[in-house]
């Protein structure tokens, strides 16, 4: 039978063509029974039906009409009006609609960033001409009163006349005696003044950074209700953002409590993975969102090594919380952990409390080895209450935090750490810097 021959289209017409009809009642056959995997004789009649408590029926002209979207009520589940009933919304959902939208946005949001990109750049252009210009300035008038032109065109001009030519020069000369200090001031006025305009296009490129950085940040599972295609279980979410009104710089005379807070944009909240247990250090492979949380517990040198273990083998994390309050953490074991850190380099949120243990200079200088690697770090957040840092480690890690180019938002706790007045004034000045 050549079966691009057979009409589908109707299939009550089909089937009477093409099948036989019901061996038992000689009757036209309509469904499929789909629950009794010995039954010789699947398809069947009305009247089989109704003389068999069927579980799973499947009436054939309902079969040929189907799509991709069509749910059936008996096959291949059997009466779970749950289930049926989620899949019947998820087939009604326009995901066709939904990518148009995206693609829509992106087109939207390409074409404004251009417009913006445009305008920016004829702005800054405009700005740059006008310092251009007053680059030029000294030099204009120099010769402006060094009366190059006129000197060529007497010695152009008057070479046959030798006594004219010459009392020509003697009253440039003259004139320029004459003019002398004032035209000498004039052009030192000038020069400082051209001194003082500068173009850097540094800070063009800084804006790029941060916008590649605001961009970089915001991960696609963050887009999703649900993060099933995460490559990890994500079940915190941990970041709190600060607006502009509140950000600050508090330096209380006699100690450091509240250094800075500051934020130039909301963060993407990013979810992470929690690990609070040391068997859950050993599972730890290649996350990218990591909470270590062992505050409140007496570290010992396996739980320390393992902490920095886990770091070490998570090859690409972006964001990481280091929960070590009151954990009798020193300098010698933190530098285990703090050694790990220095490899992720793309490090975007970092977040690390160590309030009330025995971080001395040395970890102030292996805390400030670590950061300074992080040149696209939008978020950081130190807490290391009642330690000894003192003002040499204060100024260690401001002097890392200094170089920062694309930071978001910044946030350190430093009370009761031997810091002096000059520490803090210190550290002030060099947090100040960050801030555009």
């Amino acid at each position: 039978m050549d079966q691009l021959t057979i009409d589908y289209q109707d299939v009550e017409k089909f089937l009477a063509n093409y099948y036989w009809k019901c061996p038992v009642h000689k009757r036209s056959i309509m469904c499929q029974r789909l629950d009794d995997k010995d039954d010789l004789w699947v398809i069947k009649c009305q009247k089989c039906l109704e003389q068999k408590n069927v579980k799973s029926i499947l009436d054939i002209v309902d079969l040929f009409q189907s799509d991709n979207n069509t749910i059936f009520n008996q096959w291949p589940i059997y009466y779970d009006n749950q289930i049926i009933q989620r899949l019947q919304e998820i087939g009604k959902q326009q995901f066709d609609q939904k990518f148009n939208e995206v693609n829509h946005f992106f087109d939207e949001l390409q074409s404004q960033i251009d417009q913006a990109i445009q305008a920016k750049r004829k702005e800054v252009i405009k700005y740059l001409a006008q310092i251009y210009e007053i680059k030029l300035e000294p030099i204009n008038y120099y010769n402006q009163i060094s009366q190059k032109e006129r000197l060529i065109e007497i010695l152009k001009t008057q070479y046959g006349d030798q006594a004219k030519q010459n009392q020509m020069i003697l009253n440039i000369i003259k004139e320029n005696e004459l003019n002398y200090e004032q035209n000498k001031q004039k052009i030192v006025d000038l020069i400082n003044r051209s001194a003082k305009n500068n173009f850097y296009l540094t800070k063009i490129k800084n804006m790029m950074d941060e916008v590649l950085s605001v961009i970089n940040i915001l991960e696609i599972c963050d887009y999703l209700q649900s993060n099933q295609l995460a490559n990890q279980p994500n079940d915190i979410q941990q970041i709190s953002n600060e607006s502009n009104k509140n950000r600050n710089i508090g330096c209380p005379k006699q100690n450091v409590h509240l250094i800075h807070i500051f934020n130039k944009a909301n963060i993407n909240q990013l979810e992470e993975t929690l690990i609070a247990k040391f068997e859950d250090l050993q599972k730890c492979q290649n996350f990218k969102k990591i909470r270590i949380d062992f505050k409140n517990s007496n570290l010992n040198e396996q739980v320390t090594q393992g902490i920095a273990d886990c770091i070490d083998n998570c090859n690409k994390i972006i964001k990481l919380t280091l929960e070590l309050s009151k954990t009798n953490m020193d300098d010698e074991r933190f530098t285990k952990i703090a050694s790990r850190l220095i490899k992720h380099q793309y490090m975007q949120n970092l977040s690390i409390n160590l309030d009330k243990n025995s971080i001395g200079l040395q970890g102030a200088k292996q805390i400030a080895n670590a950061i300074e690697q992080y040149q696209h770090i939008a978020q950081l957040t130190l807490s290391l209450n009642h330690n000894q840092i003192g003002d040499k480690g204060v100024i260690i890690i401001s002097s890392s935090i200094k170089q920062y180019k694309s930071i978001i938002g910044l946030y350190l706790q430093l009370q009761n750490n031997k810091i002096s007045v000059e520490g803090t004034d210190s550290l002030a000045k060099k947090i100040t810097s960050v801030i555009v």
